[in-house]
């Protein structure tokens, strides 16, 4: 039965969030929606998740800090494809009080773990759950990425595969403020 269930997520992802997602066509459109979405969502919700030495963080454990959130998992090409521009923008701005926070949502930790290690990933990597993606407005698929002021608003929501230059432009608007 827990073999049919997952299955059947992993079906509801790929032909959600994990398909690629947003196309240009249209796209002005699903910026409105993602920025009604985070308007929904307007403050950073409460979290406890450990990451992969079992260290807990919450998101006091990320105040005044600029965030970009993003719900990924290893076996999502979309989410890898993200991956290397979140690693250069953390690098460019970490020093201005850029935090990049991947809430990975894959069940073998050991994949995760080995995955991190090749793919040199520099930023702070959670290891997600159900809750978790309630509290953010109910994953729908991924990847999702959010980006949070320092005041702890949700500004910006991203529901599929979206460039470096867009979230950098995202994130340039709250962290110049």
């Amino acid at each position: 039965m827990k073999k049919i269930l997952i299955g059947l997520v992993l079906v509801v992802l790929i032909f959600t969030g994990c398909s690629g997602g947003n196309s240009q066509k249209g796209s002005e459109t699903s910026e409105k929606a993602e920025n009604q979405s985070a308007q929904k969502l307007s403050k950073l919700p409460s979290f406890e998740l450990k990451d992969l030495d079992g260290e807990i963080y919450t998101e006091e454990s990320f105040k005044n800090k600029v965030l970009l959130i993003d719900f990924w998992a290893t076996w999502c090409p979309p989410c890898r494809k993200e991956i290397p521009g979140f690693i250069n923008l953390y690098k460019k701005y970490k020093d201005k009080g850029l935090e990049v926070i991947g809430i990975s949502l894959d069940e073998d930790i050991n994949k995760l773990e080995s995955f991190v290690e090749e793919e040199q990933i520099n930023y702070t990597v959670l290891i997600g759950n159900k809750e978790v993606a309630q509290a953010f407005g109910g994953i729908q698929g991924i990847p999702t990425t959010f980006i949070v002021d320092r005041d702890g608003n949700v500004v910006f929501k991203q529901v599929g595969l979206a460039s470096e230059k867009k979230f950098e432009q995202q994130i340039k608007k709250v962290l110049d403020k």
